[in-house]
Protein backbone atom coordinates (compact mmCIF):
# COMPACT_ATOMS: atom_id res chain seq x y z
CA UNK A 1 0.00 0.00 0.00
CA UNK A 2 1.49 3.73 -0.36
CA UNK A 3 0.16 6.27 1.72
CA UNK A 4 0.43 8.61 -0.95
CA UNK A 5 -1.01 8.95 -3.80
CA UNK A 6 1.78 11.29 -5.47
CA UNK A 7 4.78 10.01 -3.37
CA UNK A 8 7.13 11.91 -5.88
CA UNK A 9 5.61 15.31 -5.35
CA UNK A 10 5.59 14.34 -1.29
CA UNK A 11 9.53 13.93 -0.99
CA UNK A 12 10.37 16.82 -3.28
CA UNK A 13 7.74 18.96 -1.18
CA UNK A 14 8.73 17.38 2.05
CA UNK A 15 12.70 18.52 0.81
CA UNK A 16 11.74 21.71 -0.07
CA UNK A 17 9.70 22.35 3.66
CA UNK A 18 13.05 21.12 5.28
CA UNK A 19 14.97 23.52 3.40
CA UNK A 20 12.99 26.18 4.38
CA UNK A 21 13.09 25.91 7.92
CA UNK A 22 16.82 25.30 7.71
CA UNK A 23 16.78 29.24 6.25
CA UNK A 24 14.25 30.15 8.95
CA UNK A 25 16.52 29.20 11.69
CA UNK A 26 19.31 30.60 10.13
CA UNK A 27 17.83 34.14 9.84
CA UNK A 28 16.80 33.75 13.40
CA UNK A 29 20.65 32.68 14.71
CA UNK A 30 21.63 36.11 12.54
CA UNK A 31 18.84 38.14 13.76
CA UNK A 32 19.88 37.52 17.15
CA UNK A 33 23.49 38.42 16.77
CA UNK A 34 22.88 41.25 15.41
CA UNK A 35 20.59 42.44 18.09
CA UNK A 36 22.85 41.49 21.01
CA UNK A 37 25.97 43.55 19.06
CA UNK A 38 23.43 46.43 18.87
CA UNK A 39 21.53 46.33 22.24
CA UNK A 40 23.03 45.41 25.65
CA UNK A 41 21.45 42.23 27.41
CA UNK A 42 19.25 44.24 30.24
CA UNK A 43 17.68 46.78 27.70
CA UNK A 44 17.13 43.96 25.56
CA UNK A 45 15.20 42.11 28.37
CA UNK A 46 12.92 45.43 28.91
CA UNK A 47 12.52 46.19 25.02
CA UNK A 48 11.63 42.07 24.60
CA UNK A 49 10.25 40.44 27.72
CA UNK A 50 10.40 36.33 27.71
CA UNK A 51 6.81 35.89 27.36
CA UNK A 52 6.58 37.92 24.36
CA UNK A 53 9.67 35.62 22.63
CA UNK A 54 7.49 32.27 23.91
CA UNK A 55 4.50 34.08 21.60
CA UNK A 56 6.29 34.42 18.64
CA UNK A 57 8.63 30.84 18.77
CA UNK A 58 4.60 29.50 19.72
CA UNK A 59 3.11 31.51 16.25
CA UNK A 60 6.26 30.57 14.65
CA UNK A 61 5.94 26.68 15.15
CA UNK A 62 2.28 27.23 14.43
CA UNK A 63 2.86 28.06 11.12
CA UNK A 64 5.52 25.78 10.04
CA UNK A 65 3.76 23.03 11.59
CA UNK A 66 0.40 24.47 9.20
CA UNK A 67 2.74 24.36 6.34
CA UNK A 68 4.12 20.48 7.16
CA UNK A 69 0.06 19.65 7.04
CA UNK A 70 -0.42 21.62 3.75
CA UNK A 71 2.68 19.62 1.86
CA UNK A 72 0.81 16.17 3.32
CA UNK A 73 -2.54 17.05 2.28
CA UNK A 74 -1.09 18.21 -1.61
CA UNK A 75 0.60 14.93 -1.54
CA UNK A 76 -2.72 12.61 -1.71
CA UNK A 77 -3.08 10.67 1.65
CA UNK A 78 -4.75 7.41 1.49
CA UNK A 79 -6.29 4.63 3.60
CA UNK A 80 -9.48 2.71 3.38
CA UNK A 81 -9.98 0.42 0.62
CA UNK A 82 -12.96 0.69 -1.58
CA UNK A 83 -13.72 -1.12 -4.22
CA UNK A 84 -15.36 -1.22 -7.59
CA UNK A 85 -16.06 -3.32 -10.38
CA UNK A 86 -14.46 -3.29 -14.03
CA UNK A 87 -15.21 -5.22 -16.88
CA UNK A 88 -13.10 -8.43 -17.19
CA UNK A 89 -11.91 -9.86 -20.71
CA UNK A 90 -11.01 -12.98 -21.81
CA UNK A 91 -8.32 -11.90 -24.33
CA UNK A 92 -7.66 -8.91 -26.58
CA UNK A 93 -8.30 -10.04 -30.63
CA UNK A 94 -7.30 -7.82 -33.56
CA UNK A 95 -9.13 -8.52 -36.48
CA UNK A 96 -6.58 -7.70 -39.63
CA UNK A 97 -8.54 -7.57 -43.30
CA UNK A 98 -6.90 -7.04 -46.64
CA UNK A 99 -8.73 -4.57 -48.46
CA UNK A 100 -6.10 -4.47 -51.45
CA UNK A 101 -7.62 -4.91 -55.32
CA UNK A 102 -7.35 -8.65 -55.37
CA UNK A 103 -10.01 -8.92 -52.35
CA UNK A 104 -12.47 -7.75 -55.22
CA UNK A 105 -11.94 -10.68 -57.11
CA UNK A 106 -15.26 -12.57 -57.27
CA UNK A 107 -13.76 -16.29 -57.25
CA UNK A 108 -15.62 -16.61 -54.00
CA UNK A 109 -19.42 -15.31 -54.89
CA UNK A 110 -20.42 -12.61 -54.09
CA UNK A 111 -17.23 -11.31 -53.56
CA UNK A 112 -13.52 -11.46 -51.37
CA UNK A 113 -14.11 -9.10 -48.84
CA UNK A 114 -17.93 -9.35 -49.20
CA UNK A 115 -17.62 -12.75 -47.91
CA UNK A 116 -15.18 -11.42 -44.99
CA UNK A 117 -17.79 -8.91 -43.72
CA UNK A 118 -20.08 -11.86 -43.04
CA UNK A 119 -17.48 -13.94 -41.60
CA UNK A 120 -16.02 -11.34 -39.28
CA UNK A 121 -20.33 -10.72 -38.44
CA UNK A 122 -20.49 -14.50 -37.78
CA UNK A 123 -17.40 -13.98 -35.44
CA UNK A 124 -18.66 -11.41 -33.33
CA UNK A 125 -22.18 -13.28 -33.00
CA UNK A 126 -20.39 -16.36 -31.24
CA UNK A 127 -17.36 -14.08 -29.43
CA UNK A 128 -18.39 -12.66 -25.49
CA UNK A 129 -15.91 -11.74 -23.25
CA UNK A 130 -13.22 -10.63 -25.59
CA UNK A 131 -12.67 -7.07 -26.76
CA UNK A 132 -12.27 -6.62 -30.29
CA UNK A 133 -10.24 -4.08 -32.46
CA UNK A 134 -10.19 -3.31 -36.45
CA UNK A 135 -6.78 -3.29 -38.52
CA UNK A 136 -7.43 -2.70 -42.57
CA UNK A 137 -3.87 -3.08 -44.62
CA UNK A 138 -2.92 -2.60 -48.20
CA UNK A 139 1.21 -1.56 -48.43
CA UNK A 140 0.48 -0.36 -45.08
CA UNK A 141 -1.65 -1.18 -41.72
CA UNK A 142 -4.05 1.31 -40.06
CA UNK A 143 -6.21 1.08 -37.02
CA UNK A 144 -9.40 1.35 -38.02
CA UNK A 145 -11.34 0.63 -34.64
CA UNK A 146 -9.81 0.67 -31.19
CA UNK A 147 -10.02 -2.23 -28.55
CA UNK A 148 -13.67 -2.44 -27.72
CA UNK A 149 -16.35 -4.58 -26.45
CA UNK A 150 -18.99 -2.54 -28.62
CA UNK A 151 -20.17 -4.71 -31.47
CA UNK A 152 -22.15 -1.78 -33.09
CA UNK A 153 -19.05 0.03 -33.59
CA UNK A 154 -17.23 -2.60 -34.85
CA UNK A 155 -19.95 -3.45 -37.31
CA UNK A 156 -19.94 0.44 -38.44
CA UNK A 157 -16.52 0.10 -39.60
CA UNK A 158 -16.75 -3.77 -41.31
CA UNK A 159 -19.69 -2.08 -43.43
CA UNK A 160 -17.98 0.95 -44.70
CA UNK A 161 -14.32 -1.47 -45.84
CA UNK A 162 -13.68 -1.50 -49.12
CA UNK A 163 -11.67 -2.72 -51.67
CA UNK A 164 -8.90 -0.41 -52.54
CA UNK A 165 -9.66 1.62 -49.86
CA UNK A 166 -6.47 3.00 -48.78
CA UNK A 167 -4.28 5.32 -50.10
CA UNK A 168 -1.18 2.74 -50.94
CA UNK A 169 -1.71 -0.15 -52.59
CA UNK A 170 -0.50 -3.14 -52.95
CA UNK A 171 -0.55 -5.84 -50.61
CA UNK A 172 2.02 -5.86 -46.98
CA UNK A 173 1.42 -8.54 -44.65
CA UNK A 174 4.16 -7.86 -42.89
CA UNK A 175 3.36 -4.48 -42.28
CA UNK A 176 -0.21 -5.43 -40.72
CA UNK A 177 1.65 -8.14 -38.60
CA UNK A 178 3.55 -5.48 -36.99
CA UNK A 179 1.21 -3.16 -36.88
CA UNK A 180 -1.22 -5.39 -35.21
CA UNK A 181 1.61 -6.76 -32.80
CA UNK A 182 2.57 -3.40 -31.06
CA UNK A 183 -0.73 -2.42 -30.92
CA UNK A 184 -1.76 -5.24 -28.96
CA UNK A 185 1.70 -5.16 -26.48
CA UNK A 186 0.44 -1.77 -25.17
CA UNK A 187 -2.90 -3.70 -23.49
CA UNK A 188 -2.34 -6.34 -20.49
CA UNK A 189 -4.04 -10.10 -20.98
CA UNK A 190 -3.75 -12.64 -23.59
CA UNK A 191 -3.65 -11.41 -27.70
CA UNK A 192 -4.83 -13.16 -30.27
CA UNK A 193 -4.73 -11.53 -34.40
CA UNK A 194 -7.11 -12.99 -36.80
CA UNK A 195 -5.61 -12.20 -40.50
CA UNK A 196 -8.31 -12.30 -43.46
CA UNK A 197 -6.32 -12.54 -46.66
CA UNK A 198 -5.79 -13.61 -50.17
CA UNK A 199 -2.24 -14.37 -49.24
CA UNK A 200 -0.23 -12.53 -51.94
CA UNK A 201 2.60 -10.10 -50.46
CA UNK A 202 4.19 -7.61 -51.97
CA UNK A 203 6.73 -7.41 -49.31
CA UNK A 204 10.53 -7.96 -48.57
CA UNK A 205 10.16 -8.38 -44.52
CA UNK A 206 7.98 -11.15 -44.43
CA UNK A 207 10.55 -13.45 -42.78
CA UNK A 208 11.77 -10.34 -40.06
CA UNK A 209 7.83 -10.38 -39.63
CA UNK A 210 6.73 -13.67 -38.71
CA UNK A 211 10.16 -13.82 -36.20
CA UNK A 212 9.02 -11.03 -34.40
CA UNK A 213 5.00 -12.52 -34.16
CA UNK A 214 7.04 -15.56 -33.12
CA UNK A 215 8.84 -13.78 -30.34
CA UNK A 216 5.95 -11.63 -29.27
CA UNK A 217 3.46 -14.92 -27.93
CA UNK A 218 0.86 -13.37 -29.92
CA UNK A 219 -1.29 -16.10 -31.09
CA UNK A 220 -2.61 -15.55 -35.22
CA UNK A 221 -5.63 -17.50 -36.96
CA UNK A 222 -5.01 -16.75 -40.47
CA UNK A 223 -8.24 -17.14 -42.84
CA UNK A 224 -7.61 -17.84 -46.64
CA UNK A 225 -9.89 -16.26 -48.91
CA UNK A 226 -9.77 -17.08 -52.23
CA UNK A 227 -9.16 -20.28 -54.57
CA UNK A 228 -6.12 -22.09 -56.40
CA UNK A 229 -7.51 -20.99 -59.59
CA UNK A 230 -7.83 -17.29 -58.71
CA UNK A 231 -10.33 -14.85 -60.69
CA UNK A 232 -9.11 -11.53 -62.41
CA UNK A 233 -9.35 -8.11 -61.35
CA UNK A 234 -11.61 -5.57 -62.79
CA UNK A 235 -10.45 -2.02 -62.02
CA UNK A 236 -13.52 0.73 -61.02
CA UNK A 237 -11.57 3.65 -61.79
CA UNK A 238 -10.24 2.42 -65.47
CA UNK A 239 -13.03 0.49 -66.25
CA UNK A 240 -10.94 -2.44 -67.40
CA UNK A 241 -9.57 -5.92 -66.16
CA UNK A 242 -6.38 -4.90 -64.05
CA UNK A 243 -2.92 -6.35 -66.12
CA UNK A 244 0.85 -6.29 -65.51
CA UNK A 245 3.80 -4.36 -66.90
CA UNK A 246 3.88 -6.81 -69.69
CA UNK A 247 0.29 -6.32 -71.03
CA UNK A 248 -1.19 -9.73 -69.22
CA UNK A 249 -4.36 -9.88 -67.39
CA UNK A 250 -3.90 -10.29 -63.56
CA UNK A 251 -5.27 -13.44 -62.32
CA UNK A 252 -5.45 -13.18 -58.56
CA UNK A 253 -4.37 -16.80 -56.48
CA UNK A 254 -5.34 -18.07 -52.98
CA UNK A 255 -1.48 -18.12 -51.13
CA UNK A 256 -2.12 -21.17 -48.84
CA UNK A 257 1.34 -21.55 -48.11
CA UNK A 258 2.43 -18.36 -46.65
CA UNK A 259 -0.39 -18.13 -44.63
CA UNK A 260 -0.10 -22.24 -43.01
CA UNK A 261 3.22 -21.02 -42.17
CA UNK A 262 2.20 -17.80 -40.09
CA UNK A 263 -0.19 -19.78 -38.12
CA UNK A 264 2.38 -22.55 -37.59
CA UNK A 265 5.18 -20.34 -35.98
CA UNK A 266 2.88 -18.71 -33.73
CA UNK A 267 1.00 -21.83 -32.50
CA UNK A 268 -2.15 -20.77 -34.16
CA UNK A 269 -4.53 -21.81 -36.79
CA UNK A 270 -4.94 -21.65 -40.38
CA UNK A 271 -8.55 -22.21 -41.77
CA UNK A 272 -9.44 -21.81 -45.69
CA UNK A 273 -12.60 -19.88 -46.37
CA UNK A 274 -15.47 -22.26 -47.33
CA UNK A 275 -18.79 -20.61 -45.78
CA UNK A 276 -19.14 -17.57 -42.95
CA UNK A 277 -20.62 -19.92 -40.56
CA UNK A 278 -17.38 -22.70 -40.69
CA UNK A 279 -14.74 -19.90 -40.33
CA UNK A 280 -16.71 -18.46 -37.33
CA UNK A 281 -17.17 -21.79 -35.46
CA UNK A 282 -13.46 -22.85 -36.38
CA UNK A 283 -12.33 -19.34 -35.00
CA UNK A 284 -14.12 -20.10 -32.10
CA UNK A 285 -12.74 -23.32 -31.45
CA UNK A 286 -9.62 -21.75 -31.98
CA UNK A 287 -9.67 -19.56 -28.95
CA UNK A 288 -7.97 -20.46 -25.55
CA UNK A 289 -11.13 -20.39 -23.03
CA UNK A 290 -9.30 -21.88 -20.36
CA UNK A 291 -10.01 -18.50 -18.16
CA UNK A 292 -13.57 -18.02 -17.88
CA UNK A 293 -14.84 -14.67 -17.22
CA UNK A 294 -17.34 -13.42 -15.57
CA UNK A 295 -17.99 -10.27 -17.42
CA UNK A 296 -16.76 -7.75 -13.90
CA UNK A 297 -13.75 -7.77 -12.44
CA UNK A 298 -13.50 -6.24 -8.95
CA UNK A 299 -10.46 -3.47 -7.95
CA UNK A 300 -9.60 -1.88 -4.96
CA UNK A 301 -8.36 1.22 -4.27
CA UNK A 302 -7.66 3.67 -1.37
CA UNK A 303 -9.57 6.71 -0.41
CA UNK A 304 -8.25 10.10 -0.68
CA UNK A 305 -8.19 11.73 2.68
CA UNK A 306 -6.37 14.73 1.97
CA UNK A 307 -9.71 17.14 3.06
CA UNK A 308 -8.69 16.35 6.70
CA UNK A 309 -5.23 17.17 6.80
CA UNK A 310 -6.65 20.21 4.92
CA UNK A 311 -8.88 21.31 7.14
CA UNK A 312 -6.30 21.41 10.09
CA UNK A 313 -3.92 23.39 7.76
CA UNK A 314 -6.54 26.21 7.73
CA UNK A 315 -7.49 25.76 11.36
CA UNK A 316 -3.41 26.07 12.46
CA UNK A 317 -3.50 29.14 9.86
CA UNK A 318 -6.55 30.74 12.04
CA UNK A 319 -4.68 29.84 15.34
CA UNK A 320 -1.56 31.93 13.86
CA UNK A 321 -3.54 34.80 12.91
CA UNK A 322 -5.51 35.57 15.94
CA UNK A 323 -2.46 35.00 18.74
CA UNK A 324 -1.33 38.57 19.13
CA UNK A 325 1.14 39.51 21.37
CA UNK A 326 -0.45 42.52 22.68
CA UNK A 327 -4.04 42.04 24.26
CA UNK A 328 -6.23 45.03 23.14
CA UNK A 329 -8.70 46.53 25.95
CA UNK A 330 -11.67 44.44 26.46
CA UNK A 331 -10.04 41.22 25.11
CA UNK A 332 -11.66 38.36 25.55
CA UNK A 333 -10.04 34.70 24.02
CA UNK A 334 -13.78 33.07 23.83
CA UNK A 335 -14.64 35.88 21.19
CA UNK A 336 -11.62 35.46 19.28
CA UNK A 337 -11.81 31.91 19.46
CA UNK A 338 -15.27 31.65 18.38
CA UNK A 339 -15.20 31.38 14.46
CA UNK A 340 -13.13 28.86 14.61
CA UNK A 341 -15.55 26.67 16.54
CA UNK A 342 -17.99 28.00 14.06
CA UNK A 343 -15.74 26.70 11.35
CA UNK A 344 -15.19 23.62 12.77
CA UNK A 345 -18.42 22.47 14.24
CA UNK A 346 -20.36 23.86 10.54
CA UNK A 347 -17.62 23.20 8.02
CA UNK A 348 -16.86 19.75 9.06
CA UNK A 349 -20.30 18.53 9.93
CA UNK A 350 -20.93 19.58 6.20
CA UNK A 351 -17.96 17.85 4.59
CA UNK A 352 -18.56 14.43 6.67
CA UNK A 353 -22.41 15.08 5.95
CA UNK A 354 -21.89 15.44 2.16
CA UNK A 355 -19.57 12.58 1.84
CA UNK A 356 -22.49 10.07 3.25
CA UNK A 357 -24.94 12.30 1.33
CA UNK A 358 -23.13 11.40 -2.13
CA UNK A 359 -22.18 7.85 -1.22
CA UNK A 360 -25.77 7.16 -0.49
CA UNK A 361 -26.03 8.54 -4.27
CA UNK A 362 -22.76 6.49 -5.52
CA UNK A 363 -25.14 3.37 -4.26
CA UNK A 364 -28.25 4.27 -5.96
CA UNK A 365 -26.70 4.24 -9.05
CA UNK A 366 -24.40 0.99 -9.63
CA UNK A 367 -28.53 -0.44 -8.59
CA UNK A 368 -29.51 1.89 -11.61
CA UNK A 369 -31.69 3.56 -9.48
CA UNK A 370 -30.98 6.71 -11.16
CA UNK A 371 -33.79 8.89 -9.44
CA UNK A 372 -33.06 8.02 -6.02
CA UNK A 373 -29.34 8.62 -6.83
CA UNK A 374 -29.96 11.72 -8.16
CA UNK A 375 -31.87 13.35 -5.50
CA UNK A 376 -28.96 12.28 -3.28
CA UNK A 377 -26.49 14.00 -5.39
CA UNK A 378 -28.84 16.97 -5.44
CA UNK A 379 -28.34 17.09 -1.53
CA UNK A 380 -24.28 16.78 -1.13
CA UNK A 381 -24.17 19.07 -3.46
CA UNK A 382 -26.00 21.70 -1.69
CA UNK A 383 -24.63 20.98 1.26
CA UNK A 384 -20.69 21.52 -0.35
CA UNK A 385 -21.48 23.56 -3.39
CA UNK A 386 -17.47 23.78 -4.20
CA UNK A 387 -17.63 20.20 -4.45
CA UNK A 388 -17.81 19.64 -8.58
CA UNK A 389 -17.69 15.85 -8.30
CA UNK A 390 -20.95 16.17 -6.37
CA UNK A 391 -22.12 17.79 -9.75
CA UNK A 392 -20.26 15.76 -11.97
CA UNK A 393 -22.45 12.92 -10.87
CA UNK A 394 -25.50 15.13 -10.85
CA UNK A 395 -25.28 15.24 -14.36
CA UNK A 396 -24.39 11.22 -14.89
CA UNK A 397 -28.06 10.73 -13.02
CA UNK A 398 -30.00 13.14 -14.92
CA UNK A 399 -28.08 11.76 -18.08
CA UNK A 400 -29.30 8.40 -17.26
CA UNK A 401 -32.71 10.23 -16.79
CA UNK A 402 -32.26 11.24 -20.63
CA UNK A 403 -33.00 15.12 -19.21
CA UNK A 404 -29.73 15.69 -21.49
CA UNK A 405 -30.57 19.71 -21.07
CA UNK A 406 -30.37 19.79 -17.89
CA UNK A 407 -27.35 17.43 -17.61
CA UNK A 408 -25.72 19.70 -19.78
CA UNK A 409 -26.16 22.27 -17.25
CA UNK A 410 -24.62 20.94 -14.71
CA UNK A 411 -21.41 19.44 -16.84
CA UNK A 412 -21.09 23.27 -18.10
CA UNK A 413 -20.63 24.53 -14.31
CA UNK A 414 -17.46 22.28 -13.92
CA UNK A 415 -14.04 23.75 -13.81
CA UNK A 416 -12.10 21.45 -12.00
CA UNK A 417 -9.36 20.76 -14.73
CA UNK A 418 -9.10 16.95 -13.47
CA UNK A 419 -12.47 16.36 -14.54
CA UNK A 420 -13.26 18.95 -17.30
CA UNK A 421 -12.33 16.75 -20.10
CA UNK A 422 -14.47 13.98 -18.69
CA UNK A 423 -17.75 16.87 -18.48
CA UNK A 424 -16.81 18.03 -21.90
CA UNK A 425 -17.15 14.47 -23.27
CA UNK A 426 -20.27 14.02 -21.07
CA UNK A 427 -21.80 17.59 -23.04
CA UNK A 428 -21.15 15.59 -26.52
CA UNK A 429 -22.76 12.86 -25.64
CA UNK A 430 -25.51 14.61 -24.47
CA UNK A 431 -26.06 17.11 -27.76
CA UNK A 432 -25.21 13.54 -29.80
CA UNK A 433 -28.47 11.94 -27.82
CA UNK A 434 -30.32 15.22 -28.88
CA UNK A 435 -29.37 14.41 -32.61
CA UNK A 436 -27.12 17.63 -32.80
CA UNK A 437 -24.40 16.01 -34.24
CA UNK A 438 -22.47 19.54 -34.81
CA UNK A 439 -21.77 20.55 -31.26
CA UNK A 440 -21.59 17.06 -30.30
CA UNK A 441 -18.38 16.86 -32.79
CA UNK A 442 -17.84 20.52 -30.81
CA UNK A 443 -17.53 19.52 -27.60
CA UNK A 444 -15.62 16.12 -28.37
CA UNK A 445 -12.79 18.53 -29.75
CA UNK A 446 -12.79 20.41 -26.45
CA UNK A 447 -12.66 17.50 -24.07
CA UNK A 448 -9.66 15.98 -26.43
CA UNK A 449 -8.13 19.37 -26.12
CA UNK A 450 -8.25 19.53 -22.45
CA UNK A 451 -6.63 16.43 -22.11
CA UNK A 452 -5.00 14.65 -24.95
CA UNK A 453 -5.35 11.21 -23.45
CA UNK A 454 -8.88 11.02 -23.46
CA UNK A 455 -9.37 8.02 -25.90
CA UNK A 456 -13.37 7.52 -25.16
CA UNK A 457 -13.43 11.53 -27.08
CA UNK A 458 -11.19 10.51 -29.84
CA UNK A 459 -12.82 7.76 -30.74
CA UNK A 460 -16.65 8.96 -30.74
CA UNK A 461 -14.99 12.42 -32.73
CA UNK A 462 -13.77 9.77 -35.43
CA UNK A 463 -16.69 7.91 -35.31
CA UNK A 464 -19.01 10.80 -36.20
CA UNK A 465 -16.56 12.15 -38.78
CA UNK A 466 -16.47 9.08 -40.50
CA UNK A 467 -20.50 8.48 -40.20
CA UNK A 468 -20.36 11.81 -42.18
CA UNK A 469 -18.24 10.80 -44.15
CA UNK A 470 -20.03 7.77 -45.19
CA UNK A 471 -23.48 9.50 -45.20
CA UNK A 472 -22.04 11.85 -47.70
CA UNK A 473 -20.74 8.99 -49.98
CA UNK A 474 -24.22 7.28 -49.70
CA UNK A 475 -25.54 10.88 -50.43
CA UNK A 476 -23.54 10.94 -53.53
CA UNK A 477 -24.71 7.35 -54.17
CA UNK A 478 -28.56 8.03 -53.62
CA UNK A 479 -27.90 11.13 -55.91
CA UNK A 480 -26.23 9.68 -58.70
CA UNK A 481 -28.78 6.71 -58.52
CA UNK A 482 -31.89 9.10 -59.02
CA UNK A 483 -29.97 11.25 -61.81
CA UNK A 484 -29.70 7.77 -63.93
CA UNK A 485 -33.05 7.22 -63.28
CA UNK A 486 -34.58 10.40 -63.92
CA UNK A 487 -32.07 9.58 -67.23
CA UNK A 488 -33.51 6.79 -67.95
CA UNK A 489 -37.11 8.02 -67.52
CA UNK A 490 -36.73 10.70 -69.88
CA UNK A 491 -34.83 8.07 -72.38
CA UNK A 492 -37.85 6.01 -71.78
CA UNK A 493 -40.13 8.48 -72.53
CA UNK A 494 -38.58 9.77 -75.62
CA UNK A 495 -38.24 5.84 -76.87
CA UNK A 496 -42.06 5.78 -76.24
CA UNK A 497 -42.86 8.95 -78.21
CA UNK A 498 -40.33 7.82 -81.24
CA UNK A 499 -42.29 4.46 -81.11
CA UNK A 500 -45.83 6.72 -80.99
CA UNK A 501 -44.67 8.90 -83.76
CA UNK A 502 -43.44 5.86 -86.36
CA UNK A 503 -46.50 4.11 -84.76
CA UNK A 504 -48.37 7.23 -86.43
CA UNK A 505 -46.30 7.10 -89.39
CA UNK A 506 -46.97 3.35 -90.44
CA UNK A 507 -50.67 4.33 -90.07
CA UNK A 508 -50.40 7.07 -92.53
CA UNK A 509 -48.38 4.54 -95.15
CA UNK A 510 -51.14 2.28 -94.07
CA UNK A 511 -53.98 4.39 -94.94
CA UNK A 512 -52.11 5.98 -98.16
CA UNK A 513 -51.75 2.60 -99.77
CA UNK A 514 -55.14 1.72 -98.60
CA UNK A 515 -56.40 4.82 -100.73
CA UNK A 516 -53.83 3.75 -103.39
CA UNK A 517 -55.14 0.38 -104.01
CA UNK A 518 -58.77 1.33 -104.01
CA UNK A 519 -58.29 4.01 -106.30
CA UNK A 520 -56.39 1.31 -109.09
CA UNK A 521 -59.27 -0.89 -108.04
CA UNK A 522 -61.96 1.57 -109.07
CA UNK A 523 -60.03 2.54 -112.17
CA UNK A 524 -59.70 -1.21 -113.13
CA UNK A 525 -63.25 -1.64 -112.51
CA UNK A 526 -64.20 1.33 -114.81
CA UNK A 527 -62.00 0.10 -117.30
CA UNK A 528 -63.33 -3.61 -117.54
CA UNK A 529 -66.85 -1.56 -117.89
CA UNK A 530 -65.53 0.16 -120.91
CA UNK A 531 -64.63 -3.27 -122.31
CA UNK A 532 -68.00 -4.61 -121.96
CA UNK A 533 -69.57 -1.74 -123.73
CA UNK A 534 -67.08 -1.85 -126.52
CA UNK A 535 -67.93 -5.80 -126.87
CA UNK A 536 -71.45 -5.63 -127.13
CA UNK A 537 -71.44 -2.71 -129.61
CA UNK A 538 -69.30 -4.72 -131.54
CA UNK A 539 -71.60 -8.06 -131.26
CA UNK A 540 -74.80 -6.23 -132.35
CA UNK A 541 -72.94 -4.64 -135.59
CA UNK A 542 -72.16 -8.35 -136.94
CA UNK A 543 -74.38 -11.22 -138.31
CA UNK A 544 -75.92 -12.97 -136.72
CA UNK A 545 -75.36 -16.83 -136.90
CA UNK A 546 -78.62 -18.68 -136.75
CA UNK A 547 -77.02 -21.97 -135.43
CA UNK A 548 -75.71 -20.46 -132.62
CA UNK A 549 -77.29 -19.40 -129.90
CA UNK A 550 -75.97 -17.82 -126.55
CA UNK A 551 -77.55 -17.31 -123.38
CA UNK A 552 -74.95 -14.76 -122.05
CA UNK A 553 -71.97 -13.33 -122.77
CA UNK A 554 -68.43 -14.67 -122.80
CA UNK A 555 -66.33 -12.62 -120.23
Amino acid sequence: MELFRYQKYFFIEIAAFIMLIFIYIQLIVRKNKITQMIFDENILNNILPQNIKNLRRTRDIIFFTSIFFAVISSSGPQWGIEYSEKPSYLANISIVVDTSLSMSAKDIKPSRLESVKLSIKSVIEKLSGYRLSLIAFQDKAYLQCPLTDDTDAINYFIDILQPDMLPYPGTNIADAIGTSIDYLLSYNGKSYVIIFTDGEDHSNAIEDAIKKAENSKVKFITVGIGTPQGDILYDEESKSYKKDRTGKTIISKLDESLLIKIAEKTNGKYIKYTTPEFVASEIEKSLDKSENSNGKEKTQSYHNRYQYFLIITFVLFLIEFIIMEAKPRGFNKLFYLMPLFIFLNVGLNAQISSEFTAEKGNRSYNKKDYQRAKEFYEKASSKTPTNEKFKFNLGNSLYKLEKYDDAIEKYSEIKDTKIQSKALYNIGNSYYRKQDIEKAKEFYKRAILKDTSNEDAKFNLELLLKKKQSQAKNNDKKNNKNNQEQNKKNNDDKDKQDNQDKEKQKDKEKDESKRERQKQAEQFLDMMKNQEKQNLKNLQSKPVNQGAFKNEFDW
